[in-house]
């Protein structure tokens, strides 16, 4: 069995650590191209340039003007949202996804936020759909606390030497504590410090990569135990899952920020009756989303710019 294939093992947990500027993108850019070669699929908030401005980010050196560049390859998918991440991920084998500046993403600073919460569940649910989860961050206690010491498998360190970056990888050790009679982990060497070269696929040097929770993750785990779904069913019913989901933050969001109309503040803002408003709504003319229990919403900023268009405003 190959490092890739231990590494890369369905249900891991992987963090890449380093300090800014030591090249945990690249160096992680690099792995995933081997894991390519070896069958896998990566699925991944790293942005790249578009093939026609590689040169122009060369000319300023956003990108190292020495290296030949390879387009992106097919297999390294970008995907933003956590929605279609988990979607793709339950529809394809051989997953690694790989989620940059997880920091940013969900500080373990605020451990009980809702974006910290999100990441520990998209552990989770990568483990119960399949795949390997890397998470690059810039410090081991800026990783959700939950994921680093409890679900991570591998700690890979990066650190440079000029255009090589050094990778220490240690593996997670469980072993018992006699003195306090509980178990605890370590992390111990797996193998050699090794060096990896410039990544030569255009990653996006610029851009701070992003993320986004566009559904509650915790909900799509809590779905997927109550109903008692193992790993085939769980995959069989996510699509289904997570439609909902979607919709029901988004309807969550809109309410929680005010940004909204029932029907009835419509009729009145655009002068016609209820049963106007409902039809228009039937029809397509005016979009609305619907309420758990099936009430009609338009968003405010929509009902306006309708207004202005007809002159009522």
């Amino acid at each position: 069995m190959s490092f890739w294939d231990v590494f890369f093992e369905d249900g891991n947990i992987n963090t890449i650590i380093g300090r800014p500027k030591m090249g945990k993108t690249n160096a992680t850019v690099d792995m995933a191209f081997k894991a390519i070669e070896h069958g896998y699929t990566v699925l991944s908030n790293i942005i790249f340039f578009k093939p026609w401005n590689v040169e122009k980010a060369q000319q300023k050196n956003w990108l190292d003007p020495k290296l030949e560049y390879l387009d992106k390859p097919e297999k390294f998918k970008y995907i933003p949202l956590a929605s279609k991440l988990i979607l793709e991920a339950s529809t394809t084998e051989k997953n690694i996804i790989i989620i940059d500046e997880a920091g940013t993403t969900a500080s373990a600073y605020k451990a009980l936020s809702n974006t910290a919460v999100q990441m520990r569940y998209l552990g989770y649910n990568i483990r119960k759909i399949g795949g390997c989860l890397i998470i690059i961050a810039q410090a081991k206690r800026s990783v959700v606390p939950d994921l680093r010491e409890e679900l991570v498998n591998f700690e890979v360190h990066i650190k440079r030497d000029g255009d090589i970056r050094n990778l220490d990888i240690l593996k997670r050790h469980e072993f018992y504590k006699q003195d306090k009679k509980e178990y605890d982990i370590e992390f111990l060497p797996y193998d050699d410090p090794s060096g990896v070269p410039l990544a030569n696929i255009p990653y996006d040097t610029k851009s701070t990569a992003g993320f986004i929770w566009d559904v509650n993750l915790y909900d799509i785990f809590y779905e997927i135990v109550v109903q008692g779904y193992d790993a085939f069913e769980a995959r069989e019913h996510l699509p289904e899952i997570v439609k909902d989901l979607v919709a029901e933050k988004k309807i969550q969001d809109f309410m929680k920020q005010k940004k909204f109309m029932r029907t009835g503040s419509a009729a009145e803002l655009l002068k016609v009756s209820d049963q106007t408003i409902k039809n228009w709504a039937d029809k397509g003319i005016l979009n609305c989303i619907r309420d758990g229990k099936g009430h009609r919403l338009f968003s405010m900023s929509e009902v306006k710019k309708f207004a202005r268009k007809k002159g009522i405003l």
